[in-house]
């Protein structure tokens, strides 16, 4: 199995849906002031996206099943 780096694919992620998010709006290309300080805007921290919350659950000891079989 091959190893994911979490940082990595977050950061992926979350540049994908800004790219997303700036040509998805409809600012005419004769307001570029506006769409700068719109692509600005996404590129702030916490805008429209937060940290990756990462819980890693122990493993449980599997206990003897009572059927049989």
């Amino acid at each position: 199995m091959k190893e994911v780096n979490l940082r990595q694919f977050q950061q992926s992620l979350v540049e994908t849906f800004r790219r997303y998010l700036f040509t998805l709006n409809f600012i005419s290309d004769n307001e570029q002031q506006l769409r700068e300080a719109f692509w600005k805007c996404l590129l702030q921290p916490d805008v429209f996206h937060r940290e990756p919350l990462l819980s890693a659950i122990p493993a449980y000891q599997t206990a003897q099943s009572d059927k049989q079989g």
